[in-house]
């Protein structure tokens, strides 16, 4: 059985690797294409990181792994297979999550339904992406090997891969920052 700090560590690293990838394509989503106010699209950044860090990343990925290995999709299949599968996992999960967290952000319901219908219009490719983060995150941070990443990457001691996944975590928050800067 894995101890607390294993299963602390694991949802930590599942949440942070998601929103890596989904929150700077969301702040150009939600501010270009539905044409939400920027405060608004910011405090829907921070309602999904906080749903995500109370259950809803880890309602995320346990989904994730379990449709996967029900699919019989391994760390050894295609990467086309995989990729299909984020494909389609993606959007089903963004449909009821998109509207939680609108409606925690206080948007309103005009900007709801454009917002949620950008975030399903995009969440093939954005699960796509997503899925991939999440798994390079996890092999950066060490919870669980992926063949995404490159041998130069891959072979490097747990420390340099753990400063890299830090690095593309600061980088993930620096630019739906800098994303959000510029629009102003």
């Amino acid at each position: 059985m894995k101890s607390l700090t294993d299963i602390l560590k694991n949802h930590l690293v599942d949440v942070v690797g998601g929103v890596s990838a989904g929150n700077p394509i969301y702040a150009v989503l939600e501010t270009q294409v539905a044409r939400i106010p920027i405060q608004k699209s910011i405090n829907s950044k921070y309602s999904w990181f906080c749903l995500a860090l109370i259950g809803a990343g880890s309602l995320y990925t346990k989904g994730r792994d379990y449709t996967m290995s029900k699919c019989k999709i391994t760390n050894d299949s295609s990467l086309v297979y995989r990729l299909a599968h984020d494909a389609v996992y993606g959007p089903l999960f963004s449909l009821p999550s998109s509207l939680i967290m609108y409606v925690l952000a206080g948007t309103e319901w005009e900007d709801i339904k454009a917002s949620t219908w950008v975030n399903m219009k995009f969440a093939l490719p954005v699960g796509i992406a997503c899925g991939i983060s999440i798994d390079i995150f996890r092999d950066l941070m060490g919870t669980k090997e992926c063949k995404y990443l490159p041998n130069f990457i891959k072979n490097q001691k747990p420390r340099v891969k753990k400063t890299l996944g830090a690095l593309y975590a600061a980088g993930s928050v620096a630019a739906t920052m800098a994303f959000y800067d510029y629009i102003r």
